[in-house]
């Protein structure tokens, strides 16, 4: 199987979420759990960032519009 780089990143990416997650779990938990724990971190690390990408977004517009007054 042959990844694009940055489709390479991103699971490099998340296989480092799984792992971190894992560290943090108590030796009984199994994969299972640790890549659901993986997955809500990821969801919301991808939430703040469009939180982040919007509030950019909407700052330039409201800069464009001023500047067309």
């Amino acid at each position: 199987m042959v990844l694009a780089y940055k489709e390479q990143i991103k699971f490099l990416d998340r296989l480092k979420l799984v792992v971190k997650a894992m560290k943090g779990l108590p030796p009984d938990t199994n994969f299972a759990q640790a890549l659901a724990a993986a997955s809500a971190e990821a969801y919301a690390i991808a939430f703040k960032a469009w939180e982040a990408r919007m509030e950019r977004e909407r700052a330039r517009s409201e800069k464009a519009r001023r500047e067309k007054l």
